[in-house]
């Protein structure tokens, strides 16, 4: 009873300021693990309670998903006392149990706790190694790191002060999340911008070596990397944050015990020499007899939250209300590139008025994306074109119906049908590969032999030249067909995800004289819109941009997402209504239901009740608002030639 009052203190009791607390001493640990179960046997070894209600102090933000991938949400956490009202440092956590099992709530009690002192908390969760195997955790966690660094302002955040914290396998993720901010392999986009960039690290207990000898023949690790270090010791070095340490890393904040029989003491050793050698800052906490997790001990774990406090103090300093809106002004500045062009405001005109098109409105270009996927995707975009509901559309080259896609298009010449040009293959079970054989493009392929399912993948794997190639060999594939594709747009954006691949498409665009789905971005609102979602659209991309001689694109759309049909279509309602006059292209994925569609796709009810959108005589009504200017890309080449 007492100890159960005692924990329930913890928990619930504010916490008095970090500065006012007294230093703990080193806890007394055991002579080995089976000293350590007597002591719990016997009731004098406390542990904390990790499952409790949130207090109501604290505002918590759950199941927020950051990244979807195999037809899986990724989600997180995130929490802050309700009292907040400016920006506060970031504490990312990344839970343990060896890549293969844990829970985001594992660290609650940190959680809770540190969004007390102010902070902002959140907590990831990520890819087992039962669903893939490294790097998908480690692009994982990264790809959280960016998902709260473009949402901060909604949540507080000050996307400048960002540590990460984990145990054990999260400890691993959280030192590799720290040291490879620059390292282009495991980035989704080019972080020029700092994206992935974060200002501390703190470990406890991960393993950092995974070429040592205790490495080579764990069980955990040989599942993590999916081979034996005999057939891959390449690949164990670079899973291995130590390699990546160099003098710019961040500080590091290390608690380790000595009897850890799951991570032995040797990795922290070795680390903190590594850190200490490198000359970054480094703290070392070595816990002298005490196991793997030992924070669960109510002792071990007020010792960890006061010098992670100290070190979180130290490092990641709440702001005074001062220096933060000092810091907001100097955050809107930095981003501000000056260009002639569009400095008076007054002075620019859309591209909707460039291309002849009244000021005040609103030019929609409703776009088909993916035809040829699936004869489903096939059958819903053919009923749209051929009803005159919806006059542009774009085909998958590479997928297993474009073929017939293509010869509907060689059929209805007046029809305006573009290439999605494909670099991606993103579904679990239903997929393909390139158009051109798998050995002329390697970085493009995957070990199934089929595209990469993710953008980031792309992007770390294939040369500029190789997707050159694929995209050429796509139109190609077309034209030989008897197509002549009105325009090219890219899927699932990859040709955004990388300045060198933005420069392939405009060229090949160019080349062919086929108009290219182009945003401009050079108004900083817009291209801001584009970072956020992750896109690196910095200086180097808005320039390569500029060379693009073909007409371009104002704004860029989705149809919302949903949970009822109702639903989504008010949000597109709602959507239009926000429009802004110019030039706007609003995509959507239409098929028809079918038991099939339900096995290539967890999407396939949102792309069911886009096929039944723009049918709906609720919204062909509503599209009648003579704001609005429907056209295609047929028609905007035929403006552009003629201007």
């Amino acid at each position: 009873m007492n100890r159960v009052l005692f924990l329930l203190i913890i928990v619930i009791t504010p916490l008095v300021i970090s500065g006012q607390e007294k230093a703990p001493e080193k806890p007394d640990g055991y002579w080995c693990s089976t000293t350590l179960k007597i002591a719990y046997a016997l009731g004098t070894l406390d542990l904390i309670e990790k499952k409790f209600p949130v207090p109501d102090d604290i505002k918590e933000y759950k199941d927020i998903v950051y990244k979807q991938i195999d037809s899986t949400d990724l989600k997180l956490d995130i929490y802050h006392s309700k009292d907040i009202t400016e920006s506060a440092p970031l504490l990312i956590f990344f839970h343990g149990g060896g890549w293969k099992k844990g829970n985001k709530r594992d660290y609650l009690i940190y959680l809770v706790e540190f969004a007390r002192r102010g902070y902002v908390t959140a907590t990831v969760q990520y890819r087992f190694v039962d669903k893939a195997k490294y790097p998908a955790q480690i692009l994982d966690v990264k790809s959280a790191i960016k998902w709260l660094k473009t949402h901060g302002e909604e949540y507080h955040i000050d996307t400048e002060q960002i540590a990460v914290i984990g145990g054990s396998a999260g400890g691993h993720l959280a030192m590799f999340a720290g040291y490879t901010s620059n390292v282009p392999k495991f980035n989704e986009v080019d972080d020029s911008l700092g994206l992935y960039k974060v200002q501390a690290v703190v470990d406890l207990y991960g393993p950092a070596d995974l070429t040592t000898e205790y490495a080579r023949e764990h069980k955990l690790i040989k599942g993590f990397i999916g081979k034996s270090y005999a057939e891959v010791p390449d690949i164990y070095a670079e899973a291995s944050p130590i390699t990546y340490i160099t003098e710019d890393d961040p500080p590091t904040l290390i608690f380790q015990g000595t009897i850890d029989d799951l991570v032995p003491v040797s990795q922290s050793d070795n680390l903190n020499k590594k850190l200490e050698k490198t000359g970054v800052d480094v703290e070392y906490h070595r816990l002298d007899g005490w196991p793997h997790a030992m924070d669960l001990s109510v002792e071990v774990n007020n010792y960890c939250k006061y010098y992670m406090g100290k070190f979180f103090e130290k490092y990641l300093p709440i702001k005074k209300m001062e220096e933060v809106k000092t810091n907001k002004t100097l955050e809107t500045i930095k981003y501000i590139s000056i260009d002639e062009n569009w400095i008076k405001s007054g002075d620019v005109k859309t591209w909707g008025e460039k291309l002849g098109f009244p000021s005040d409105k609103k030019v929609i270009i409703l776009h088909i994306d993916d035809m040829g996927m699936s004869p489903e995707a096939n059958e819903a975009s053919i009923n749209y074109l051929e009803n005159k509901e919806i006059q542009s559309a774009a085909i998958m080259v590479p997928c297993p119906n474009a073929d017939e896609a293509i010869n509907w298009a060689v059929e209805n010449p007046s029809a305006d049908i573009g290439l999605h040009l494909t670099l991606t293959s993103e579904w679990k079970t239903y997929r393909w590969g390139g158009v051109l054989d798998s050995a002329e493009i390697p970085g493009l392929i995957d070990e199934q032999g089929k595209l990469w399912k993710d953008v980031p993948e792309v992007v770390v794997s294939a040369t500029p030249e190789e997707v050159e190639k694929e995209i050429r060999a796509q139109i190609e594939r077309a034209i030989s067909l008897g197509m002549k594709p009105g325009h090219i747009d890219t899927h699932m954006g990859t040709l955004y995800g990388h300045k060198d691949y933005m420069e392939v498409y405009i060229k090949v665009a160019m080349e062919y004289d086929i108009p290219a789905m182009v945003i401009d971005v050079s108004r900083e609102e817009i291209a801001k819109k584009f970072r956020d979602q992750g896109y690196p659209i910095n200086d180097e991309m808005i320039n390569a941009i500029k060379n693009y001689t073909l007409p371009q694109l104002d704004d860029f759309y989705a149809v919302p997402k949903g949970k009822t049909y109702e639903e989504i279509r008010s949000k597109f309602f709602d959507m239009l209504n926000g429009m802004k006059p110019g030039l706007n292209e609003v995509i959507f994925h239409p098929a028809i239901y079918s038991e099939n569609l339900k096995t290539i796709t967890g999407s396939w009810q949102q792309r069911n009740w886009e096929a039944e959108l723009f049918s709906d005589p609720i919204v062909i009504e509503f599209c009648k608002n003579k704001e609005f200017v429907f056209t295609n890309w047929k028609e905007i080449k035929a403006r552009w030639d003629s201007r």
